[in-house]
């Protein structure tokens, strides 16, 4: 790109700029490792307590608590009369209706915070009937409360009946056998409201239309429900990590954005493409999450979804412009059109991957227990989905990889020739991302873009030596000669070595002529 500001940089301010970058990116995974010291995620595990309903109903929504916090009120209505296992062995599936399966959260009798963005349940089922015929779990209703005070009342947040599929293994044992079902998704909510939350359902004995269900499914001896969340320590550092990248990002991207008012040409497509990247990776930056500490957001897995999306399909298309771009004898590189195949690699890639995920978070707002691999139709979106994605990502992957080839072995041939070589040179750039932990991956995505913003944004010193060479451009044009215009490249020249190459060059041609 002529004119970018790596194009007429020294090398020692190369140097020390990318000693700067490679310190920030080693911070950024030293922060990770070092000052949040535990995991992003945790998990709890949550066994569902049996407990007797002799009504069979949950018509008064009144909730039955496994136990009682020590400051809580105890409520009779709301006791629970646990099952031992003694008790569930003898009761037949006819009377399941009346088993109410009923989990606290959290598990601990703590408070949970607002900080805890992320809280997904995952119930494990253990059953003890020898055969199981039916392979879908349908439960009856399903009825989740929360309150913010261990006195409060109950609240009513959902209730539903829903299904669910599943797989189990037999496990046999010197006393019989047993089955470990495979975990299946229950809930998952994109941030933390309240401080307690309790979960009561149970098995149901028919359905809407009054048929039998549930009639080979086992007697269940105990449901563990594991309730994963993010760490309240990891979310505060997350979040003012984020933070600071975003507001330290703006500097940069006004910067780049008025070095690119202050251009007396057209804008080029690379340009315009990075500064679409920038705004990019600032919507992904964007601390959205803060909002969940002081107000109820169930849209927040839908739009983190929807950023990180736009995100890599920004960043993707850029790859292709950015490396196109250097295609140095390519004609009409400015014109979008003539990417548009790849771009639709990229974008049917993108949405394969994406836009499955985003029906069900749309679809978890109004109703957080449904769940796409419910239905055959969503079964089958789910596994075709991933492999379109595959195919098109393959596709662009190829392509990809056929312009870098193609570049490179440009770049190799333009270095037999002095010219060519002053202005390509310059022009290569190194894609590093090697990185699992969270930190450190965010800080390099951020680094890079910000490397790209700074080394290719429009140079000053490009629109003064352009002024420069205007008279000299003139002179050349009226002398014609092939001596005279050697020499008007020379004035651009500072470097004594190439002073002598061109001097050298100048003596062979005049011996030539």
């Amino acid at each position: 790109m002529a004119g970018a500001v790596i194009e007429n940089v020294s090398s020692r301010k190369l140097w020390t700029g990318g000693a700067i970058i490679f310190s920030l990116a080693v911070l950024g995974f030293v922060f990770g490792g070092v000052y949040i010291t535990s995991s992003p995620n945790r998990a709890d595990e949550n066994i569902a307590t049996e407990c007797w309903d002799g009504h069979g109903d949950f018509e008064n929504d009144i909730g039955i608590m496994p136990w009682h916090p020590d400051d809580a009120a105890v409520l009779p209505s709301q006791q629970c009369h646990a099952l031992t296992d003694e008790e569930l062995s003898k009761i037949p599936n006819s009377q399941n209706e009346n088993i109410v399966f009923s989990l606290h959260i959290p598990v601990n009798g703590e408070a949970l915070t607002r900080c805890l963005l992320l809280n997904q349940m995952l119930p494990r089922y253990g059953s003890t009937q020898n055969v199981l015929s039916d392979m879908k779990l349908l439960l009856n209703i399903i009825s989740v409360y929360h309150r913010n005070n261990a006195n409060e009342k109950w609240s009513l947040s959902h209730k539903k009946h829903f299904q669910r599929n599943y797989n189990c293994e037999e496990m046999k044992y010197p006393g019989g056998v047993d089955y470990a079902c495979q975990p299946m998704n229950f809930v998952e909510l994109g941030s933390v409201p309240h401080k307690y939350y309790l979960a009561n359902f149970k098995l149901r004995k028919f359905d809407s239309s009054g048929n039998e269900i549930n009639k080979d499914i086992g007697i269940f001896s105990h449901i563990n429900m594991p309730v994963i969340y993010q760490s309240p320590e990891f979310t505060k550092l997350w979040l003012s990590l984020q933070t600071c990248v975003f507001v330290s990002q703006w500097f940069f991207l006004v910067w780049f954005t008025n070095r690119l008012a202050q251009l007396r040409r057209p804008k080029t497509l690379i340009e315009k493409s990075i500064l679409a990247l920038g705004i990019s990776i600032q919507i992904g930056n964007l601390p959205v999450q803060w909002l969940a500490l002081f107000m109820e957001a169930p849209w927040m897995l839908l739009l983190s979804d929807i950023r990180q999306g736009f995100a890599y399909m920004t960043l993707f298309a850029f790859w292709l412009v950015f490396m196109s771009e250097h295609l140095l004898d390519k004609p009409h590189r400015d014109n979008l059109k003539n990417y548009a195949l790849q771009l639709c690699f990229v974008l049917i890639c993108g949405l394969a991957m994406f836009i499955l995920d985003c029906v069900e978070r749309g679809w978890q707002l109004n109703d957080p227990f449904w769940s796409v691999w419910d239905t055959v139709h969503g079964r089958n979106a789910a596994h075709v989905m991933p492999i379109v994605g595959g195919i098109f990502g393959a596709l662009y992957l190829i392509n990809l990889a056929f312009v870098i080839f193609k570049v490179s072995y440009n770049l190799f041939k333009r270095q037999q020739h002095f010219v060519g070589k002053l202005h390509a040179e310059g022009l290569i750039i190194r894609f590093q991302v090697q990185s699992a932990i969270y930190t450190g991956l965010y800080v390099l995505w951020n680094l890079y873009v910000l490397s790209v913003i700074l080394l290719y944004a429009p140079s000053h010193k490009y629109d003064a030596d352009i002024s420069e060479m205007a008279p000299l451009n003139s002179e050349s044009s009226v002398c014609g000669s092939p001596v005279d215009s050697l020499q008007s490249i020379a004035h651009q020249i500072s470097t004594r070595d190439d002073m002598h190459l061109l001097a050298t060059l100048t003596a062979d041609k005049t011996t030539t002529d």
